[in-house]
């Protein structure tokens, strides 16, 4: 009769009869890796597992610090003030204006250009006299008109020569009108003064109103 020499449990160390499959302590399969077996392995994996993570954590922050120096590099410079400039080497336009005053630490001013001043108007030769004439004739004291006659009137100024307008007047227009043509227009019965003034100088008469005119 043979003998079955016992076995070690690679688990749990403990021996037991060849016959059985099984460890009776601890239910491990006869041939299966002990409670040691592996380790390194697990080791190794763990490593390997670590290693990859940290790659891929360099990796990330490599692009990250490429892509922020690559926007950095298409961003235009900077003069000291903030004020971005897209010629680095050129100047400030400075308009070139003689009428522009400029000192160190000031701001330019535009000196302002004098208006000329108009020339004054020369003043009208004054009038020495004036007189009422009618169809060329001086018209001395008073002349009469018919309601609804016209009387075309004149002034004559000495100098004859004149910039001023001459000015007629009714003292009643009920009596007559006049235009500032000169033109009387009978109206009614009755006298009023007629006066017309030139630059200053005045004259007058009297005019009669004889009213309707007979038939």
């Amino acid at each position: 009769m043979a003998i079955v020499p016992d076995v070690k449990c690679k688990k749990c160390d403990r021996r037991f009869s060849g016959i059985r499959s099984r460890c009776p302590y601890c239910g491990a399969r006869r041939g299966s890796p002990g409670k040691h077996a592996g380790g390194d392995d697990s080791f190794k994996g763990k490593a390997t597992i670590g290693i990859l993570i940290l790659s891929a954590l360099i990796i990330a922050v490599g692009a990250l610090l490429f892509t922020s120096l690559a926007d950095r590099g298409d961003d235009p410079p900077s003069d000291p003030s903030g004020a971005v400039t897209d010629d680095p080497g050129g100047s400030p336009d400075i308009p070139d204006d003689s009428d522009v005053n400029t000192q160190p630490g000031t701001q330019p001013t535009l000196t302002p250009t004098p208006t000329p001043s108009p020339s004054p108007s020369p003043t009208p030769q004054p009038v020495e006299s004036v007189q009422m004439t009618y169809a060329g004739t001086a018209i001395s004291e008073e002349f009469s008109v018919w309601t609804g006659e016209e009387v075309a009137l004149k002034a004559r100024t000495v100098p004859a020569e004149t910039e001023y307008t001459p000015v007629w007047e009714s003292s009643d227009e009920e009596v007559f009108m006049v235009n500032q043509d000169g033109t009387v227009t009978g109206i009614g019965r009755g006298t009023a003064k007629l006066t017309v003034t030139v630059g200053g100088a005045t004259a007058e008469c009297i005019v009669r109103g004889k009213g309707p005119r007979p038939s």
